[in-house]
C-alpha cells in the first residue's frame, strides 16, 4: 500500500526538517572560490552618497519650481479677473506700466514668481544630470566583478578573417 505525503510517518519529517536545517546552516558558508573571484568595491563617499542626495535635491528642486510657478499663476489669475472686473484698472502708461498700483504689483509678483520657478527648474535640472552622471559612474567603474569563469571567449583578428574561440577552464 503507498503512502500519500498527509499519511507518511515520523522519520521522514524528521529527516525533512533535519535536511531543511543543514541547509540553513551551510547557506551563510561561503566557498574559497568566491573569496578569491570577488574583490571589494571601493567607492567613495561623494559618489556612494552623493547620487542619492543629488536626486533628492533635484526632485525638491522641482517641487520648489513647481510651487513657484502655482504663486505665479495664482497672482497672474488675480490680474486677469481685475482686468476682466475693472477694465480701467488695467490701463497701461507710455513705458508699459500699469497705472494702477495693484495691478501693477499683481504683475510683478506674477514676474517675480514666474522667474524663480524658472531658476529651480534649472537648477533641478543640473543636479538631475549630476545624479544621473553618478550612478553612470558608479555602475561602470565597478570592481567587484569576478572574472569571466570558466568561459572565456577569445576573438582575433586577422588579414585573413576573424577568428573566433572559446576556453574552458577546470
Amino acid at each position: 500500500m503507498r503512502r500519500t505525503g498527509a499519511q507518511a510517518d515520523g522519520r521522514t519529517v524528521v529527516l525533512g526538517v533535519l535536511g531543511i536545517a543543514l541547509l540553513c546552516a551551510c547557506a551563510p558558508v561561503r566557498l574559497s572560490a568566491q573569496l578569491v573571484d570577488t574583490v571589494p568595491k571601493r567607492t567613495s563617499f561623494i559618489i556612494r552618497y552623493g547620487k542619492w542626495a543629488g536626486l533628492a535635491a533635484s526632485i525638491g528642486l522641482g517641487l520648489k519650481a513647481r510651487d513657484r510657478n502655482m504663486l505665479a499663476e495664482s497672482a497672474y489669475d488675480q490680474l486677469n479677473d481685475r482686468c476682466f472686473d475693472t477694465p480701467e484698472s488695467c490701463i497701461t502708461g507710455p513705458n508699459g506700466r500699469y497705472l494702477d498700483r495693484t495691478s501693477e504689483t499683481l504683475y510683478g509678483r506674477t514676474v517675480a514668481y514666474d522667474k524663480q520657478a524658472s531658476q529651480f527648474l534649472i537648477a533641478a535640472e543640473v543636479t538631475f544630470v549630476a545624479s544621473v552622471a553618478l550612478f553612470v559612474y558608479d555602475l561602470t567603474d565597478r570592481q567587484d566583478r569576478p572574472p569571466n569563469i570558466p568561459f572565456a571567449p577569445s576573438v582575433e583578428y586577422t588579414p585573413r578573417g576573424t577568428n573566433v574561440g572559446m576556453r574552458f577552464a577546470f
